[in-house]
């Protein structure tokens, strides 16, 4: 249940007319934030797995990963979707 709120609030801001990553970024900085709270990391690998996918979607419709403008680029819903994983899903133990 928790997984079908949070995939149509995460698509709820990418079927607007304006700042889609705007949003994008502000479900990535929340997902952030409670990821310290969930104890089963498949719970965050399925949120996070809607939110990539509406991303790509977007990306692939308006060929846009620019939040910003020509002279002040800004990929920071992009990279906080890119980087996710790294950061809260691969456990630091892992042997290399």
């Amino acid at each position: 249940r928790l997984h079908l709120v949070f995939e149509k609030f995460a698509k709820c801001g990418l079927d607007g007319a304006t700042n889609q990553l705007g949003h994008t970024q502000s479900v990535m900085m929340l997902l952030d934030t409670v990821a310290v709270h969930v104890t089963k990391k498949e719970t965050l690998w399925r949120l996070w797995v809607s939110v990539a996918s509406s991303v790509n979607e977007l990306i692939s419709k308006t060929n846009d990963v620019n939040q910003g403008n020509a002279l002040e680029h800004n990929f920071t819903a992009v990279e906080m979707t890119i980087v996710y994983p790294f950061k809260h899903l691969i456990d630091s133990s892992l042997n290399q």
